[in-house]
């Protein structure tokens, strides 16, 4: 049994993360700013303020994997990125393994860097969030070598409950070490 907690665990990708991992027989506890509306039994919940660290601090020491489903979205706009740099910060001190649901980031090869290839038809909306989720990524590259991390770029055509399958599995067998991957698609 792994001590998953799920940052982001009432969303759309996080509620099925939970979902996942509870199924397994996981200990899953998700952090969220809200209670959920249909919460999965065997979890534990806690509302409170993901933008606090020393709330991430106490969260991320009581897990064996943290995954964060933030988005900057509804309020993170502009503060994913420092909230993940503290999550990570909290992960490496406590030997925490981090895995990060990123945006949908065509045109990177995996571990790599740079501008995406063009993507016709974005929004002004739709592009600051990839690119404040490109700085995650980029952020997590800089890491030192003993926090041990995994960011996942859907594909644009994901079927979420069975990224949320591939997220389980690779926080219950991992095989991505420090490197960004797809899953499904």
């Amino acid at each position: 049994m792994v001590r998953i907690m799920v940052i982001g665990g009432t969303g759309v990708i996080g509620s099925r993360i939970v979902a996942e991992a509870s199924a397994r027989g996981h200990a899953v506890t998700s952090l969220s700013r809200n209670q959920p509306l249909a919460p999965v039994p065997d979890t534990e919940y806690i509302a409170d303020d993901i933008q606090d660290a020393s709330v991430l601090r106490r969260v991320v020491g009581d897990a064996d994997v943290v995954v964060s489903a933030l988005s900057p979205r509804a309020g993170m706009e502009g503060n994913t990125a420092p909230v993940l740099r503290c999550i990570a910060d909290h992960a490496r001190v406590s030997g925490t393994r981090l895995g990060v649901v990123g945006g949908v980031a065509p045109g990177h090869p995996e571990g790599s860097r740079g501008h995406p290839e063009g993507s016709p038809g974005q929004s002004a909306e739709s592009t600051q969030e990839w690119l404040e989720m490109d700085a995650v990524l980029y952020d997590l590259l800089d890491t030192p070598e003993d926090l041990d991390w995994f960011y996942v770029s859907p594909p644009t055509d994901s079927d979420l409950d069975d990224l949320a399958k591939s997220i389980v599995d690779e926080i219950t067998e991992p095989v991505h070490h420090r490197a960004r991957v797809t899953f499904g698609g």
